[in-house]
């Protein structure tokens, strides 16, 4: 494992996401493949996902588009012995569907978490979403909270906020964390584009996020990418430089490309830095922050990853 203090990189592209096999790129077209973008970690010999001690149960909620949430089955725990923070996640390609991400969202939920995200739009299987969605699954969440009749009343902590998501969710998820209530945000594969604009294959706008949105970020905040081999990489690097006021953790798993692990059983090792990020900076968990701080940290200490940090 190596511990830099910046990240190096000549190369410059603009930035891609994949959602299945739905490619959506910058114009002009990057210079790289979508095979590319499809390079995940491989599974055999990765680290597995660490399931939490709550069985999950998943809910639609009504609406346009509609909500996603995962939750502990059973909330008999909530509050008397546990908290339940509230994770907003924005998926890759910006798209309303994100069912690429059920295990990895399931074990973060496993863990006393309540996640909400957005739901397939109905015969509408390239919906995508915006900033604004990511904020409403925010505001139904801090409602759900009070309102009579339902499960969750009494239940969510509601000033316990994360914001998170992968790729062009990543970019939405930045967007959204100017939001005052949220306490940390979490950048997966992601970066605002150093230059051109993020559009789909049929020419349309997918965010307008810039570097100026960096500016407004108030909360510790995560990068996760793959190495050399995510073309995210040099935006994501890009923007951990412009970073100053907040604390910044940067870990670059090597070998991990764009598509991460989610796609491993249960999310696999992302979804283990996700959850040991989001039980230290929202449930306050002393032995989880020592994945990312100190110099014994065990993502430093780990071959397999490249980190920087500011603030930490």
């Amino acid at each position: 494992m190596k511990i830099r203090n910046s990240i190096g990189g000549t190369w410059a592209v603009a930035s891609l996401l994949l959602c299945g096999s739905s490619l959506y790129a910058a114009q002009p077209a990057p210079p790289f493949s979508l095979e590319q973008l499809r390079i995940g970690l491989p599974e055999e010999g990765a680290p597995r996902a660490v399931v939490g001690p709550y069985a999950v149960t998943t809910e639609t909620i009504p609406g346009q588009p509609g909500l996603l949430v995962y939750r502990p089955r059973d909330l008999a725990n909530f509050p008397s012995r546990d908290t339940l923070p509230v994770v907003v996640w924005g998926n890759g390609a910006c798209m309303a569907d994100g069912g690429n991400f059920a295990g990895y969202l399931s074990t973060i939920a496993s863990y006393g978490f309540l996640v909400v995200t957005t739901a397939a739009v109905p015969n509408e299987p390239q919906a995508r979403v915006t900033s604004a969605h990511l904020i409403k699954a925010l505001d139904w969440a801090q409602a759900e909270a009070s309102r009579a009749g339902s499960a969750l009343a009494g239940k969510i902590k509601i000033d316990s906020v994360a914001v998170m998501g992968m790729s062009c969710g990543g970019n939405i998820a930045i967007e959204a964390a100017r939001d005052p209530r949220v306490k940390t945000l979490g950048v997966w594969n992601s970066g605002v584009w150093i230059s051109g604009e993020m559009r789909a294959a049929d020419g349309k706008l997918l965010v307008a996020t810039t570097k100026a949105d960096l500016e407004r970020v108030h909360s510790p905040t995560l990068y996760i990418n793959g190495d050399k081999l995510d073309p995210a990489m040099v935006n994501a690097a890009d923007d951990f430089k412009r970073l100053h006021d907040v604390p910044v953790f940067f870990g670059s798993r090597h070998n991990a490309g764009h598509s991460g692990t989610y796609s491993h059983s249960n999310g696999g090792e992302f979804a283990n830095v996700a959850v040991a990020w989001l039980r230290w900076q929202l449930k306050a968990n002393k032995e989880a922050s020592k994945v990312f701080t100190g110099p014994a940290c065990s993502l430093c200490k780990d071959p397999n990853w490249t980190v920087q940090r500011k603030g930490l």
